[in-house]
């Protein structure tokens, strides 16, 4: 039976095309990954100029355990999925009245998911070795393929690490029979071996780490933190006596908990479940016994109105967001990311060693990994939970015939997303008014914690909450929607490699903010603040979008789905696509406008042919004397509230060499100026480009002999999206 069920288990994987979706995703990914780090990109951004072989074994292992991490996310939807889906499909009761024994039908379904997950991870080194290869790559940091590379970072690492996380997933949905629950184990796991690399990061503690470490990588660095360039280049990762513990270890872990799970299943066993409400027990009598009763039924007023469908929309995010907050997985994620967090904040209090104030930016700034990963990930986790809640509930059918309109029910969602963020950034304030209160500090600032976190950062992760709306509500399985969502989210500051640089094509970036106690937010607010609008304005027109395939009914393909959104696309939605469109483009475009560069090539690759170009114009210069600047006398005149300036200043130079002098050069700024020497000369060479003038002297500058140069200069004007001068006001203090 053992072979039923696991042939069974590959053939639903292999008909399925979520499968083959997956490994689209993770091919292109590796590819791209793989080519860009062979140089495939060096005409669009900078040459990938370097000694190391970027398919050597070291650098083979390095991108197979980035995209691990990727790969753990697959975990609950493949191999917690293939025993769900019997619960799901409420099977299980006719399946476990079969002839088979529990090690049949628990070794097939574990083992065929750690088959599918490694085709996934076969997939990825296919991509891996086409990327390094393909056409356009630099084959001078590309090395000959050699196969035992790939099979020994598999069979070391991969493979225990598969085993590992794949049997503490497959133990968690199967006592719980909850994907999701395995979606936090997950989570939950890489927070715990986060935290193992952070406590023991000593160099006294590598030996305990590279032991203890659940992925294995501390082992191998243990043993190649110290090569050579040529060594990482040529030799393989020694498979040394603390690796082979640090697997064996893992290994054994990882039965252990296969064991435990082989030992307690039950074919009758019901799903355990935590909950932290004390359930009252009552004894029921039966009253009735007078016979038929007359009940008078109250009347009904029907109200469809938009003010009534407000109210129901508000109540509904008031359930959903009840249904979030009482969940076990945000509890958990919750949990760990406090202990994360006040671990960071113990951190960020110390600067060098040394014992600093906990003053509130720093506790702000603290909160920023807590921000990033409990924030956006329950954001990711719970946008497709809500979505799809009615459904896995199975009462998508009386949601669906019910009469409240589709953006009642989409906006809903997303106002309980975003009021779980105002929680969680409140969860932030309270611990770091905590945690300056326990060092003794009591200044706390409410008012600046009100005004980063509720108000600046707040619009940071509302509009990855639209992003994630519109990208649940278009996939019909919730963690393929997951994984969207974290591709995007960690491949966007890839964009520059590909000659993408400007933030207006890349979603929720732009200018960031800082806070300092001399100048507060500075000038940078204000463009952060351009932006965050630009990306609402994008943000909003998803939302709408995702109201027209707002899945109602029974829809069988997304051909179906979008000839559905096109009879929903009528007058008022196209009105309202609009005007959102419209205003989004202007303003990108306006700030498009601004920021663009005039130079047909991206920043990095033209940096890298200016480099080239100055290095043949002027290398040729490197070892001419020239006079030392011995005094300067300066005046600046400073617009405060225009934060410009003007400035003029007398420089006195001496030539301290033994050789007459008779050019000087200078290397200036692209800012409006004039330069005036004391001596007669002429202005033999000037570079706009470059900035770079020569000017020969009438008569040589002998040695012990002085001059003066006299140098007018004036900012640029600031723009409404670009900060031009070096002026910061705070107050009456100008930088």
């Amino acid at each position: 039976m053992f072979s039923t069920i696991f042939k069974h288990e590959l053939k639903y994987w292999f008909n399925k095309p979520v499968f083959y979706i997956y490994i689209s995703i993770f091919l292109l990914i590796s590819f791209f990954l793989s080519a860009t780090s062979a140089g495939i990109w060096d005409g669009v951004s900078g040459t990938t100029g370097s000694s190391r072989i970027v398919n050597s074994p070291i650098g083979v292992t390095g991108i197979f355990n980035a995209f691990t991490i990727l790969i753990f996310f697959l975990f609950p939807s493949i191999i917690g999925v293939s025993i769900y889906r019997d619960f799901k499909s409420e099977m299980h009761s006719i399946l476990f009245s079969y002839p088979f024994t529990k090690a049949n039908y628990l070794f097939a379904k574990f083992f065929s998911g750690i088959v599918v997950v490694s085709a996934i991870v076969l997939v990825v080194a296919l991509g891996m070795v086409i990327g390094f290869r393909f056409p356009g790559t630099n084959a001078d940091i590309v090395g000959d393929f050699n196969i035992m590379t790939y099979l020994t970072t598999y069979l070391v690492y991969i493979l225990p690490n598969v085993l590992f996380f794949g049997a503490v997933v497959f133990a968690i949905v199967t006592f719980s029979r909850s994907v999701a629950a395995g979606f936090i184990t997950v989570i939950i796991l890489m927070f715990v071996q986060g935290a193992i690399s952070s406590i023991l990061s000593e160099p006294e503690q590598a030996t305990l780490l590279a032991i203890l470490d659940p992925y294995g990588s501390s082992a191998s660095s243990y043993y190649t933190k110290y090569w050579t360039v040529s060594e990482q280049n040529e030799m393989q990762i020694p498979i040394g006596e603390l690796v082979i513990y640090n697997r064996l270890l893992w290994l054994v872990i990882s039965s252990l908990v296969f064991g435990l799970v082989y030992k307690y299943f039950k074919f009758t066993q019901n799903a355990i479940t935590l909950s932290f409400r004390k359930i009252k027990s009552e004894r029921v009598t039966k009253s009735n016994f007078s016979g038929v009763t007359r009940i008078t039924l109250p009347k009904v007023s029907h109200d469809y109105s938009f003010i009534q469908n407000l109210k129901v929309m508000w109540q509904l995010s008031n359930i959903d967001f009840k249904y979030i907050f009482k969940s076990l997985p945000f509890i958990c994620i919750l949990i760990v990311g406090l202990l994360m967090l006040f671990g960071t904040l113990f951190i960020s209090s110390e600067i060098f060693g040394t014992d600093t104030l906990p003053v509130t930016w720093q506790m702000l700034g603290g909160g920023n990994i807590f921000s990033l990963f409990v924030i956006n990930v329950c954001t990711f986790l719970y946008a497709g939970m809500l979505v799809q809640r009615a459904r896995t509930a199975k009462i998508s059918h009386l949601v669906d015939s019910t009469p409240i309109p589709n953006w009642t029910l989409l906006f809903s969602k997303l106002i309980a997303i975003l009021k779980m963020q105002l929680v969680l950034l409140a969860v932030i304030m309270v611990s770091g008014m905590l945690f300056q209160a326990y060092q003794g500090y009591y200044n706390f600032e409410i008012g600046h914690y009100i005004k980063e976190l509720f108000g600046l950062k707040f619009l940071n992760y509302a509009i990855w909450a639209f992003l994630a709306i519109f990208v649940q509500t278009l996939f019909k399985n919730q963690y393929l929607g997951l994984l969207v969502l974290l591709i995007v989210a960690m491949g966007i500051p890839f964009l520059d490699l590909i000659g993408i640089e400007l933030a207006i094509f890349k979603y929720n970036e732009g200018p960031g903010f800082s806070y300092s106690d001399m100048n507060g937010y500075g000038s940078a607010l204000s463009r952060y603040l351009w932006y965050k609008i630009y990306w609402i304005l994008g943000g909003t027109s998803l939302l709408l979008v995702s109201v027209l395939f707002w899945v109602r009914g029974l829809p069988n393909s997304f051909s179906e789905r979008m000839d559905i959104a096109v009879a929903r696309f009528k007058t008022p939605q196209k009105i309202g696509l609009t005007v959102v469109l419209v205003t989004f483009l202007t303003l990108g475009l306006t700030i498009y406008q601004e920021t663009k560069s005039e130079d047909e090539n991206s920043a990095s690759k033209q940096a890298e042919l200016n480099a080239v170009k100055w290095e043949k114009s002027y290398k040729k210069y490197e070892d001419y004397k020239q006079p030392r600047i011995v005094a300067v006398n300066a005046d600046v005149a400073i617009y405060p509230k225009k934060r410009t300036y003007k400035a003029s200043a007398v420089f006195t130079m001496i030539n301290k060499s033994d050789k007459a002098i008779d050019s000087i050069f200078l290397n200036h700024n692209s800012l409006e100026n004039t330069f005036e020497f004391n001596k007669p000369n002429n202005l033999v060479l000037e570079d706009t480009v470059f900035n770079f003038d020569i000017y020969k002297f009438d008569k040589k500058i002998l040695p012990g002999d002085s001059l003066q140069l006299t140098v007018h200069v004036k900012s640029k004007e600031n723009t409404m999206f670009q900060r031009k001068s070096l002026c910061i006001r705070k107050r009456n203090i100008f930088k």
